[in-house]
């Protein structure tokens, strides 16, 4: 009985499809996914991303320190974690928009949309996960340092506008610029301010 040649060539394209579904390394492309305990390493091996859980034993698609302790420190919709994630998939859309499903159905999406499909996720050595143009090597409209959780990692900065969140029990504090005079303060979840670092302005970060 003679192999079909043709039949052997199509199993061959069905396992390279199927190796290209795992993440591996420091970048995901339109033509991967994560899935499961997969996860993207950064290139010095100092950060990784994937579906983590917090000491409370829920999951999320998260960035985390691979050495000891393992505080997350970004995280995705912070506000719901993942419902099951043995059934979610990181990937990127067609458009270059990043999205994470449980099932068929979008969990999460950066809401990056570009009109290239050459979009690359990476995750760089400073702990900064972006989406970039694969074919001119730039950064596109969406990366993880402007969408800061709780965390300021060494490299990144802090705009008008953003905000950092603790996540704790019984009381949530956050670390922010004020849009009208740009001060550094300390805000309770209700918006109660405590100025704590008194009147600084931008002139002293440059």
């Amino acid at each position: 009985m003679h192999a079909n040649p043709v039949a052997i060539s199509i199993i061959l394209a069905a396992l390279l499809m199927a190796e290209k579904s795992i993440g591996a390394g420091d970048t995901l492309s339109q033509r991967e996914s994560l899935t499961g305990n997969q996860t993207l390493t950064s290139k010095s091996g100092t950060f990784e991303m994937g579906f983590f859980p917090t000491s409370t034993n829920r999951f999320y698609l998260s960035i985390r320190y691979t050495q000891i302790p393992k505080p997350l420190v970004w995280i995705a919709k912070r506000e719901n974690p993942l419902p099951n994630p043995t059934t979610c998939k990181l990937q990127i859309s067609s458009n270059g928009d990043l999205q994470v499903y449980n099932g068929s159905d979008i969990f999460w999406s950066t809401s990056s949309s570009s009109s290239t499909s050459s979009v690359v996720a990476v995750l760089l050595d400073d702990g900064n996960l972006i989406l970039r143009d694969e074919r001119q090597g730039i950064i596109m409209t969406w990366q993880s340092f402007h969408h800061p959780t709780d965390t300021w990692l060494p490299g990144a900065t802090l705009s008008i506008g953003q905000r950092l969140v603790s996540w704790t029990s019984n009381e949530v504090w956050a670390l922010y610029l004020n849009h009208s005079s740009k001060i550094l303060d300390y805000i309770t979840w209700n918006s109660s301010k405590h100025d704590i670092l008194g009147l600084i302005n931008l002139a002293h970060f440059a």
